[in-house]
């Protein structure tokens, strides 16, 4: 039986296509809670905002606009939803143009331990290699890592994902086998 064949096996076996994102619910409310926080902090400050008003009540809907634009941008730049698919991964936004990522492009996954810790997945795109950063707090995050390393077990793996990633390498190793 050939890899691909193999692939579409694990992928029926496992539910594929898989999606996972964040909760609807609490997308839509920070996102309108922060046109919100925008709208009423413009509101404030043309209309309420005269030469005799307190310095603190000028700088408050400053404070207000900073943290609504701060939720607008997270919510509608941010990642929303990632999609397993039979043919390779898709990193979808709202406002931004989705990412896919096939397979066998897939070089490498590495995890970036620094202020803001990020999954590197190294891919080939066009004969250029690129890299997508993956935030870790995305919702189910390990079994999205675990996901790709089943589809892709001959990618490279830094020891840290060596120790967290589970999934049956010699399953993985057979496939590859067969393939070949």
């Amino acid at each position: 039986m050939s890899k691909m064949a193999d692939l579409v096996n694990i992928n029926e076996k496992k539910g594929f296509p898989r999606t996972y994102r964040h909760n609807v619910f609490i997308r839509t409310f920070a996102t309108l809670t922060g046109f919100f926080c925008v709208f009423y902090a413009f509101w404030y400050i043309f209309n309420q905002i005269d030469a005799e008003t307190p310095g603190f009540k000028k700088a408050v809907p400053f404070i207000i606009l900073f943290f609504g634009i701060n939720s607008l941008l997270r919510n509608l730049f941010g990642l929303n939803s990632v999609k397993i698919l039979k043919k390779g991964v898709k990193f979808c936004y709202i406002l931004r143009k989705s990412v896919f990522i096939e397979w066998d492009k897939i070089k490498s996954i590495k995890f970036k331990d620094g202020k803001i810790k990020n999954f590197l997945i190294t891919y080939d795109k066009s004969g250029i290699e690129k890299v997508f950063e993956l935030s870790i707090n995305f919702p189910n995050m390990l079994e999205i890592i675990n996901s790709v390393a089943q589809m892709r077990p001959d990618a490279e793996y830094d020891e840290f994902l060596n120790n967290v990633v589970v999934w049956d390498k010699e399953e993985a190793a057979e496939i590859k086998s067969d393939g070949e």
